[in-house]
């Protein structure tokens, strides 16, 4: 897909990309700043892009407002855009339980930060965004057997990492 042609099927979403992320945060400023990322992100596939956009362009954006809005409950942003605090503790338990859930939620943020970058997008898509193989298939343009692979290596990993972390 040319520049031309994104502008013209794509950029002429974007009014109604923000008018969701509106409903979504009440707020345009916080609105405009997923509809960013998720042009962003629309413009990395444009070479894959299938008519009819506008479903796709929809999905792509939910999940930056969703994506802010966990980052947001997660921790705040610092200027260069990394979490200051990552999780809050829970309102429950001792504060030993509160401690040891923020340990555990650091520790996987750390796990995941240092994946490869497309297994972390992959990685994300599916168990943060909730989208599904095929979906995260058609947009990233890999065979579904290629993310279920990929998905299966990430979990691998994890399950390693944890296991050598619980034997210490």
């Amino acid at each position: 897909m040319t520049i031309e042609q994104f502008e013209h099927h794509i950029c002429v979403l974007r009014p109604v990309l923000l008018s969701i992320g509106i409903s979504y945060f009440g707020v345009e400023d916080d609105a405009e700043d997923a509809v960013q990322e998720a042009m962003l992100r629309l413009w990395v596939v444009r070479d894959r892009l299938q008519p009819p956009y506008q479903p796709i362009a929809i999905r792509i954006a939910r999940n930056c407002y969703t994506d802010m809005l966990r980052r947001r409950k997660l921790g705040t942003l610092a200027m260069d855009g990394t979490l200051v605090e990552r999780t809050e503790p829970s309102d429950t338990g001792n504060p030993h339980t509160q401690m040891v859930e923020q340990e555990n939620a650091e520790w996987l943020w750390h796990r995941m930060e240092n994946m490869p970058e497309a297994q972390r997008r992959i990685f994300q898509a599916f168990y943060e965004d909730g989208l599904s193989a095929d979906e995260i298939a058609r947009i990233v343009g890999i065979k579904v057997h290629s993310v279920r692979t990929v998905l299966a290596a990430a979990r691998k990993q994890l399950i390693a990492a944890l296991k050598m972390r619980s034997d210490k």
